[in-house]
């Protein structure tokens, strides 16, 4: 009977997973999605392939110059290590063909590129849905709650844009969600591998952005929280503690080690940051920029901004932050210390990310879809709005409060699926003279102007370059490299994708709601 069982996770857990790598080779647009990510490659490639750390040509408006006499990037090291190895597979598979490489020199490096960004996608879905059901688990939510949960994180928050738009934010996720489950894993059994592994886990956010070390910060604060409920089960708890506190003390030198070493290879400075230098090359260049700058915005600006703007608001981009609030006020009592503990260390961790990117002067991440710098707490405190649900609902209350719930759900959704159907550029351009100042308003605007070819006649393509009137999916694109046929049929395949994925989504959105629907009623008689 446990055989059957398992054997029957494990084919929902693949389903799941092939659910999660379709789903991101569906949302490609066939490049990385943005400039920052490309310069990122770029460093791969210098490390790698001995290439200039700045493009050739890219110098003049990115880069700093270093000690060796290069321009190098300023950016963290972290994602460009990790594109690295499918990097050496893109390139080694394309060359090994000549047909592909002819095509890829042709394109410039673009078929390369596109390889990394299919490859990374699928890893990040993959990885952050698996992660996301073991520590639903981990903290007590059956396995399909967990696994609804963790399929909401992926459509359901902003998590699915950065599927497309490959800027660091889903490899933080990933990387949090990750030290959070070794840490909880640490806890229960109070084994060092978990331990250690969490804090390298962990320890390699910082070296992909500075502020990453907020998330580590998060999770300590979380985990010694919960050593200290724990404290009446374990006679040695505060010595528990103090192991765990100089582990983070060791792991903490060493990242700030590995950033100063980074820093001084390629700048021969061991203090100051990428930012202050960034600040520095700007206020050379730009004369007319402030003293403080790159910390230079009005401190209010940045703080309401990322909470109330239309443009910005974290309430309008993840919905399902409204929903697990909801629901924590609802069921404070019922649910469990831990998961609360980790919802409230969660709001200190989104303001400590709003408060320190306040003054900063692209405090949203600019041309972006919402706040891209602080995805990390909200993407989290969102994952336990459809577990939460799920587990308290009461009979009695579904007639009433399911259909609301569900519609919301749907709501969140869609507003996820239409962010990648553009380039997040399209409605800041358009900010100008648009109907709404709602960015997600008129996503919806421009979906339904496209749908219906009303474009121009609503007043919506004034000074907005075509490539943004146009779905910013793949399969969209290639008639530019490969003639109208080939589209035509990759279009086909798309769409067959596009039917799949859904019919494999519902699949498994109705199997666990039936198993969880069956589990209620037991518990009701």
């Amino acid at each position: 009977m446990l055989k059957e069982g398992r054997c029957l996770k494990d084919k929902h857990r693949l389903l799941l997973i092939l659910t999660a790598v379709l789903l991101s080779i569906l949302v490609q647009s066939g490049t990385l999605g943005n400039v920052d990510t490309t310069r990122r490659l770029q460093v791969s490639r210098w490390i790698w392939a001995n290439e200039p750390p700045v493009a050739i040509g890219d110098e003049k408006d990115f880069g700093i110059l270093g000690r060796d006499g290069k321009y190098h990037a300023w950016y963290g090291l972290g994602q460009s290590l990790v594109m690295i190895p499918l990097d050496i597979i893109g390139t080694t598979a394309i060359h090994a063909s000549q047909t592909l490489s002819n095509i890829d020199d042709k394109l410039g490096g673009k078929l390369r590129e596109a390889f990394v960004a299919y490859c990374l996608a699928s890893l990040l879905s993959v990885g952050a849905i698996l992660v996301a059901e073991r520590l639903l688990m981990a903290l007590g939510f059956e396995s399909s709650q967990s696994r609804l949960g963790a399929l909401a994180l992926i459509l359901g928050t902003t998590f699915l844009h950065y599927l497309q738009d490959l800027q660091e934010n889903n490899l933080l996720l990933l990387l949090s969600l990750t030290g959070l489950m070794l840490h909880h894993q640490w806890l229960l059994s109070d084994k060092d591998t978990h331990l250690i592994g969490g804090f390298v886990i962990l320890g390699f956010g910082p070296m992909t952005r500075l502020t990453a070390s907020f998330d580590l910060l998060a999770v300590v604060a979380w985990t010694c929280c919960c050593l200290y409920q724990l404290r009446s089960c374990q006679a040695n708890w505060k010595g528990r503690l103090g192991r765990y506190l100089l582990s983070f003390s060791m792991t903490s030198l060493i990242c700030v080690g590995l950033d100063r070493a980074y820093h001084y290879y390629r700048f021969g400075l061991y203090s100051g940051t990428y930012i202050h230098l960034m600040g520095e090359r700007m206020r050379n260049l730009h004369k007319d920029l402030p003293s403080t700058f790159p910390f230079s915005n009005p401190f209010e600006n940045g703080f309401w901004g990322a909470i109330i703007t239309p443009e910005k608001s974290l309430f309008l981009f993840d919905p399902l932050v409204i929903l697990t609030i909801y629901l924590l006020i609802k069921h404070w009592r019922a649910i469990d210390i831990q998961i609360r503990t980790l919802l409230i260390v969660g709001a200190a961790w989104l303001m400590g990310y709003i408060v320190f990117y306040a003054s900063y002067y692209d405090w949203g991440g600019d041309s972006a879809w919402g706040d891209r710098f602080i995805t990390t707490p909200v993407q989290i405190t969102a994952l336990f709005a459809v577990p939460i649900y799920l587990r308290w609902r009461r009979p009695l209350n579904l007639t009433r409060e399911r259909p609301i719930v569900l519609l919301f759900i749907l709501v969140t959704v869609w507003i996820q699926i239409s962010s990648v159907f553009f380039s997040y550029n399209l409605e800041i351009i358009q900010l100008q003279h648009a109907p709404t100042k709602i960015i997600v308003l008129l996503r919806q605007i421009n979906i339904a102007a496209w749908l219906t070819g009303n474009f121009e006649r609503w007043k919506l393509s004034a000074s907005v370059p075509l490539s943004y009137l146009t779905p910013g999916f793949a399969v969209f694109w290639p008639a530019r490299n490969f003639g109208p046929r080939a589209a035509s049929w990759l279009k086909v395949v798309w769409g067959m994708g596009l039917i799949t994925n859904f019919a494999m989504l519902l699949w498994v959105v109705r199997v666990n709601s039936k198993l969880i629907s069956a589990k209620t009623h037991e518990v009701a008689e």
